[in-house]
């Protein structure tokens, strides 16, 4: 059990480590079109603004 613990613990930690600089790269190679698009969402994921808002910034 303690080694399971362990093994979690080091898989999670390497996983991080390794992802933090992979993450980073990805932000800078968004487009700042779609960071904001990212912005304007809500923390359901939907689009705050009405539909005949986006038909309009969409055009």
């Amino acid at each position: 059990m303690i080694e399971d613990v362990l093994t979690a613990w080091i898989a999670g930690y390497a996983g991080t480590r390794v992802m933090e600089p992979v993450s980073k790269k990805l932000y800078e190679l968004e487009s700042a079109q779609a960071r904001e698009k990212g912005r304007r969402r809500t923390p359901r994921g939907r689009d705050h603004r009405t539909s005949s808002q986006r038909r309009r910034s969409s055009a």
